[in-house]
């Protein structure tokens, strides 16, 4: 029980007490007092004290009700986040272990995969998304120079997304689609993130990890593209 909850039910016991003690005390207090018989004041006063308690207890339900929906909503917000963690810190394993396998000049491994890797796992975990597709842009001349695609069911982008547009206006806005450009445009390469929209989407998060995507795309394709 929170201290709250513990004060609360302290201030009730005591208000019930004050109160009983007034039950108990009206013959006394009406006694000689009222212009009424005796009998019909103390009717009236024990009515008056009767509605007073049962104020004082629908009050006491609505603020411990009111305490446990905070637990309740506390107690969601906790898992939510250990469960948020668990998935950015797996995110940023697959970060590492591509990084290390690449430095290492690990044949095995296709450059596609990554990004693959990558682009599944922002979409599902993160955004909380069904689709989506990372593309990287030549900011010289506006053409496609990689594109990864992901569908949890396997069906395609309806929305086109114009490269023009991105490079001109900065963003692109769609009912249907959010997308989510990195910081690193300096670099020569324009790389974004386009997902089908959904419900409380991260997009600093996303953004934080549209960065790591587009640094790595640069150490893997620099000989390449720059």
């Amino acid at each position: 029980m929170t201290k709250d909850a513990i004060k609360i039910r302290i201030a009730f016991y005591a208000l019930f007490g004050i109160l009983g003690l007034l039950v108990v005390m009206t013959p006394h207090i009406i006694e000689g007092h009222f212009f009424i018989p005796e009998k019909s004041a103390e009717s009236l006063f024990l009515f008056v004290e009767m509605t007073i308690g049962y104020l004082f207890y629908r009050f006491y339900l609505r603020k411990m009700e009111n305490i446990n929906d905070e637990k309740t909503r506390a107690e969601k917000r906790l898992v939510y986040s250990y469960k948020y963690i668990g998935e950015t810190n797996n995110i940023i394993e697959i970060f590492k272990r591509f990084g290390r396998l690449f430095l290492q000049g690990n044949s095995e491994i296709k450059k596609e995969e990554i990004f693959d890797n990558l682009l599944s796992n922002i979409i599902v975990s993160v955004a909380k998304s069904r689709k989506g597709f990372l593309r990287f842009i030549d900011i010289k001349d506006g053409r496609t120079l990689k594109e990864f695609y992901f569908s949890k069911s396997g069906e395609s982008m309806k929305t086109k997304v114009s490269n023009l547009a991105i490079l001109e206006n900065g963003n692109y806005d769609k009912s249907d689609i959010l997308i989510v450009e990195s910081d690193y445009r300096s670099t020569g390469i324009c790389c974004i993130l386009c997902i089908q929209k959904t419900e409380k989407v991260d997009i600093e998060l996303i953004k934080s990890l549209l960065n790591q995507t587009h640094l790595l795309y640069l150490a893997i394709y620099k000989k390449d593209n720059i």
